[in-house]
């Protein structure tokens, strides 16, 4: 079974993928929300278009007087709209002749553009094309509440599993760990490295003095454990620095619920090598001080 560190980074990977793929999913979304409103505002256009030359069959006029009635209907709002607002004499003016204008440039383009005889096609096609765009927009709809869900579902499945190894993790601490020695010692660093997340293996060289190699992603430790010594020394150290090389690992450790001697911290200080003793190892437990794996 693959340790509680590779099933969350497998989640978090999922997650990830999840999560880029409901952003795409997103995107497409608007993109056709995007495509049926802009074929809705072309089709209301070109029915406006059709209806207003509705008339010109009947009345010779009709254009004419449609560029006259319409910008001077415009001049009308403009100017009782400019007067409830307050605008200053001037300015009101401007806003009249602009009005007018737009509306003037408006109704031109509605009457010419396009023919007369396209416009049915025309609103054909964009209701097609709106009808298109919203079943596939009602699809992305259902595609995006699916991957919200497997975002929710997968986050939900991170977070049980890193409150159960917290519980774990928990139960192990409340063990009594301080009087351990020797086999028993060495067993219990075994858990606590895998609850930590990591695969715990011992080493197949018989010239490696070490009790373990964990595995943390892609970090290789040597690990000596050293139960209820008088100190761990420098030979102890020594001994994890030399596995380190023998086995090709990244890191060394000497993990102890005893004291340091001042040799060994000399001796961890030149080589590197890593101590956890007795007052630091149940933060170590708990993963607020994972110097070690990272």
């Amino acid at each position: 079974m693959p340790s509680t560190f590779a099933q969350i980074e497998t989640l978090k990977q999922q997650l990830a993928e999840v999560s880029a793929h409901l952003a795409e999913v997103k995107s497409r979304s608007w993109d056709t929300e995007k495509e049926v409103i802009g074929a809705k505002l072309r089709a209301g256009y070109y029915r406006l278009a059709l209806m207003l030359r509705r008339p010109e069959k009947e009345y010779a006029m009709w254009s004419t007087g449609v560029l006259t009635v319409g910008p001077a209907a415009a001049m009308l709002i403009a100017f009782l709209g400019s007067m409830i607002i307050g605008l200053p004499g001037g300015l009101i003016f401007w806003v009249v002749v602009l009005g007018a204008a737009i509306t003037f440039a408006f109704l031109s383009v509605m009457l010419g553009y396009p023919g007369t005889e396209v416009l049915p096609k025309l609103i054909a096609d964009e209701r097609f094309v709106s009808q298109t765009a919203q079943s596939n927009a009602s699809q992305l709809a259902l595609e995006v509440s699916t991957l919200r869900k497997q975002q929710v579902a997968v986050k939900a499945a991170i977070k049980e599993l890193i409150d159960e190894d917290h519980r774990t993790r928990t139960r192990l601490l409340k063990r009594d760990w301080k009087p351990m020695r020797g086999d028993e010692w060495k067993l219990y660093i075994g858990e606590v490295c895998a609850a930590l997340g990591a695969d715990v293996e011992q080493p197949g060289s018989s010239e490696a003095r070490v009790d373990y190699v964990v595995s943390y992603g892609n970090m290789r430790i040597a690990v000596v454990a050293r139960g209820n010594v008088v100190a761990v020394t420098n030979k102890d150290v020594q001994a994890a620095v030399t596995a380190k090389k023998l086995l090709d690992c990244d890191r060394a450790t000497v993990i102890t619920n005893s004291r340091l001697a001042n040799s060994a911290v000399e001796e961890a200080q030149g080589t590197g090598c890593i101590l956890i003793d007795v007052k630091q190892f149940p933060a170590f437990v708990m993963g607020s001080n994972l110097e070690l794996f990272r």
